[in-house]
């Protein structure tokens, strides 16, 4: 009797961006962050500009 050795299916990690819509998902997660980071700093130097202090 022969054993046969069962290898685990080669997973492409990137298979999720071959999709429209979720590379759409993605760039817009990362602007919106990105944006949100923006408006927090611009945010605590204007705080940091009228109070001038930390």
């Amino acid at each position: 009797m022969e054993e046969q050795t069962i290898l685990p299916e080669k997973k492409d990690p990137f298979a999720a961006l071959r999709f429209r819509e979720f590379r759409s998902y993605i760039g817009m997660r990362f602007f919106f962050t990105f944006a949100y980071q923006m408006q927090a700093v611009v945010i605590g130097f204007h705080i940091f500009k009228l109070t001038k202090d930390p």
